[in-house]
């Protein structure tokens, strides 16, 4: 994270004010870290929702530990947040919800209550 917010400066020395966008981007690499440490292989952000998904093998051992244990607890707590299942290729893949997310900012947000 530090690495990060150095090269935020270098930005700044060179280019002056970043853009929104360049801001989002920066931020973004945090979402993708946090995501990480919960266990998402993928986010997408789109249509004002955020979708977390989890690895797709469900015997995994990451399955039976305190962060996925956590997750599911924290879900139901969360306004917005569902849990759900999408069947493709005969493969079962678990993923969170998040509605109304319309920025980084509350995509991290949304992240961090987990």
């Amino acid at each position: 994270e530090d690495e990060l917010e150095i090269f935020r400066e270098q930005l700044y020395d060179r280019f002056g004010s970043p853009t929104k966008e360049t801001e989002d981007l920066i931020e973004s690499v945090k979402l993708k870290w946090i995501g990480k440490e919960l266990g998402f292989r993928k986010i997408v952000l789109k249509n004002k929702k955020m979708l977390c998904y989890f690895i797709s093998d469900q015997n995994n051992q990451f399955f039976k530990q305190k962060t996925f244990i956590r997750i599911m607890q924290n879900i139901n707590k969360i306004n917005g947040c569902k849990i759900k299942e999408l069947e493709k290729n005969g493969l079962k893949n678990l993923y969170v919800v998040f509605d109304k997310i319309d920025s980084i900012e509350k995509a991290l947000n949304s992240l961090n209550r987990l």
